[in-house]
């Protein structure tokens, strides 16, 4: 642990401070520099030999944990697909990976736990875009979702699931209802000219609206979103409501960031529009692969996780880009979840070493560059920087059993 007054201080000479990432390329990266860390992966639409054709076909073949990649090159997918394994379905472009339903039952239903939905558009059908019954740690992320006759999303007995920098537009119904489902997260979408852009009913609690844009909310500071909880023994039906306490004052368009770890996951939010030369340099290196194996090499709780330049076995890693100027951004603070560029005593040294702050850090505010923030996966945040530590390869804090950054997946 490090005292209060070593944390305000803050100097480390030439030391820089970072935290670690590995890497994914972006979704709209070229498929074949794709690594992603654990599971095979299964090819659609592509010309390579072992291509499916169908996307279906590929999740029937495929085994929990695998990922199932669908090229733009065959789209449009005339399909409704059912995912009852723990995968990754994930598209190669958001806006040209396109599955539709051709007017009929719901586009993707999903029966398992852990399952991760990216980068497609999903529209066209008569029900749901995305109907999840029954099953828990469901991400959605990265999609647009539009056009659909009842619901763009429905969870049903669903749980701890994520649904995150989606588009979710124009569906007649409601654009997201959450039905007998509690404890899931709502976070940094774009909802646009849905007949009712979310409602909650029967018995769901405790579900987290943050951040996100709703084009018939203005001059308010807060986002109602209705409820209702339908009686059991008769038709009764009170309403109630849910809130969006910080909802944007318009579309977010700006990337986001989704970091795996050995111990967890968490999605980072990164503000390009308010910092663009500290995220595009992050962007930059997390495409090409730089992070991708580094450990968090310095952890300190209440303080920060660091990492960025250094591998398991202590070896330094460099940026191949060289140094960026401080980028300081009023709006940007050092908040629970932020991440931040490490430098040198010169502002203007960052290379590619970055550190997430475990709490409120506003003294570092105005002295180093914040570009983002977890906006999922604090409790993961909150793991790593309990961890043991010990002095290792010359450093203090260095967690005795390695904290790994497995991948990281960039979806703009």
């Amino acid at each position: 642990m490090q005292n209060i007054g070593l944390k305000k201080s803050f100097a480390f000479g030439t030391t820089m401070l970072f935290i670690v990432v590995c890497t994914i390329p972006s979704i709209n990266a070229d498929v074949s520099e794709l690594n992603i860390c654990g599971g095979s992966i299964l090819y659609v639409g592509g010309s390579g030999p072992g291509n499916y054709s169908k996307i279906q076909d590929a999740i029937d073949f495929a085994s929990d944990g695998d990922t199932v990649f669908i090229y733009n090159d065959s789209s449009p997918y005339f399909e409704h697909v059912e995912i009852n394994k723990s995968i990754i379905l994930m598209g190669e472009e958001r806006s040209s990976t396109i599955v539709d339903g051709t007017g009929e039952i719901s586009v993707i239903s999903v029966f398992a736990d852990d399952v991760n939905i990216m980068g497609l558009t999903i529209k066209n059908s008569s029900s749901d875009g995305i109907y999840v019954n029954g099953s828990n740690h469901i991400d959605i992320i990265g999609n647009v979702i539009s056009n659909n006759g009842r619901n763009g999303i429905l969870l049903k007995h669903s749980s701890e699931s994520y649904v995150i920098h989606n588009v979710i537009s124009s569906n007649d119904n409601t654009g997201i209802m959450l039905a007998v489902s509690s404890s899931n997260c709502i976070s940094h979408n774009n909802f646009l000219n849905n007949d009712i852009h979310a409602l909650f009913t029967t018995f769901s609690f405790s579900n987290r609206w943050n951040e996100n844009y709703w084009d018939d909310l203005s001059g308010r500071s807060l986002k109602i979103i209705p409820g209702i909880l339908f009686g059991i023994t008769f038709p009764l039906v009170i309403p109630w409501v849910n809130f969006d306490w910080h909802p944007m004052d318009g579309p977010d368009e700006n990337p986001i960031a989704i970091m795996d770890t050995n111990m967890g996951t968490m999605t980072l939010a990164l503000y390009e529009d308010k910092v663009p030369v500290t995220t595009d340099n992050f962007i930059r290196l997390s495409n090409d692969g730089f992070y991708e194996g580094i450990v968090f090499h310095r952890v300190i709780d209440d303080f920060v996780i660091q990492g960025g330049g250094y591998d398991e076995d202590g070896s330094r890693k460099q940026s191949p880009y060289g140094t960026i100027d401080l980028e300081i951004h009023p709006d940007v603070r050092h908040v629970d979840g932020a991440i931040s560029m490490a430098r040198t005593s010169d502002p203007n040294s960052a290379t590619s070493q970055f550190f997430i702050c475990d709490g409120k850090q506003p003294h570092l505010d105005d002295s180093y560059a914040a570009f983002g923030k977890v906006i999922a996966g604090l409790d993961v945040l909150g793991d790593i920087a309990s961890v043991e530590t010990t002095m290792k390869h010359g450093m203090q804090d260095w967690p005795v059993d390695e904290v790994i950054i497995n991948s990281i997946i960039i979806v703009d």
